[in-house]
């Protein structure tokens, strides 16, 4: 029951989401599906639909290191499902302070660093390169707060295509891309049946 109210949700947003876009009364995100590898523990992959819903996807397998496959899905509306496939778990919240579309995704006109929502505020960060990466015209932008690197893919809406910040102790994180496609990611994703 909880997935069709989901998917009904999305379906909806979608389409109230496209209405308003058409009269020039919202930001439309780049719909778009990346998945990067994390050197040394698994898969990570982001899905952003164009009303400004997004997923972000973790699949773990690290040697020694529990097996994990989780999604977090954001709907615009605050709506938040955090889905566990392995051990078949699903929680939903309303986020009355996240009801912001477009708050964690950033605008490609102004490479990558401000967000396309009013009013959002980012971390402190500079912009120390724009060019081609991986074949992508992207921006190479550093968090002045902990110093993570991370590289945006400008035509596919400011997808991390890159990522590598210095946790401490010698150990560094490293995030590469696999793969990146445009368009409107599979519905099989949102799935929380």
């Amino acid at each position: 029951m909880l997935g069709v109210i989901l998917a009904l949700a999305v379906s909806l947003l979608r389409l109230g989401a496209l209405r308003l876009k058409a009269r020039g009364e919202l930001p439309a995100a780049t719909p778009y599906t990346a998945m990067l590898r994390e050197v040394g523990s698994g898969i990570l992959y982001t899905a952003v639909l164009v009303d400004g819903a997004r997923i972000l996807g973790w699949d773990r397998h690290a040697p020694g290191v529990p097996m994990i496959s989780k999604r977090l899905i954001e709907l615009p509306n605050g709506l938040k499902t955090d889905v566990d496939d392995f051990a078949k778990l699903r929680s939903t919240i309303k986020d009355a302070s996240s009801v912001v579309p477009f708050r964690y995704h950033l605008d490609p006109g102004s490479s990558c660093m401000e967000p396309l929502a009013l009013g959002v505020k980012l971390p402190p960060h500079v912009l120390r390169t724009k060019g081609n990466f991986l074949n992508y015209r992207a921006a190479r932008i550093k968090d002045e707060r902990n110093g993570r690197v991370q590289w945006f893919a400008l035509d596919y809406g400011c997808a991390m295509i890159d990522s590598e910040i210095a946790l401490g102790g010698g150990i560094v994180s490293k995030k590469n891309l696999v793969s990146l496609a445009g368009g409107e990611p599979s519905e099989l994703l949102f799935d929380v049946s």
